[in-house]
């Protein structure tokens, strides 16, 4: 259920905020609101993160498909004790959902969060971004928890 939730939610946030964007934003002209460190610049991605492999959008939709489908299968067996993790991986789902849809009802991802001296990027863009991160971190907490009491036991 945790899983659903996040995964509408942060779908629906991406999907609205893009919207947004498109409607309020002109392509290519930067609306600057603290100057020189952040700005709304709607412009349009046909490749995947920082533009790379631009023009193989369908390409792109498929590997998101089979990756939200691998989300999906590792999230029904991590146990629900893993909340975090469990967490992360919806994170994860929905960034990658978020995108998906754009690549395939457009044929490129809407990005519009312009901090100047980082690429563009959207609300699924940050999802995928902290899910990611969530999973490093959680990952490391496990593999030093475990190191941890290998030691105790002289192993």
């Amino acid at each position: 259920m945790l899983f659903w939730l996040i995964l509408i939610l942060g779908l629906l946030l991406d999907q609205a905020t893009k919207y947004l964007a498109s409607a309020k934003l002109v392509f290519g002209q930067p609306v600057e609101l603290i100057p020189g460190i952040f700005q709304f610049n709607l412009v349009y991605n046909t490749g995947a993160a920082f533009s790379i492999l631009k023009g193989h959008t369908f390409l792109f939709a498929i590997m998101a498909m089979v990756v939200l489908l691998i989300l999906i299968i590792i999230y029904y067996f991590t146990p629900k004790e893993q909340r975090l993790w469990r967490i992360a991986l919806s994170l994860t789902a929905a960034g990658i959902l978020g995108n998906m849809v754009d690549r395939l009802r457009l044929g490129y991802v809407v990005d519009f969060f312009d901090c100047i001296i980082w690429p563009i990027f959207n609300v699924a863009d940050t999802l995928l971004v902290v899910g990611a991160a969530l999973l490093i971190i959680v990952s490391f907490r496990q593999w030093h928890k475990e190191t941890k009491a290998a030691k105790i036991q002289g192993k």
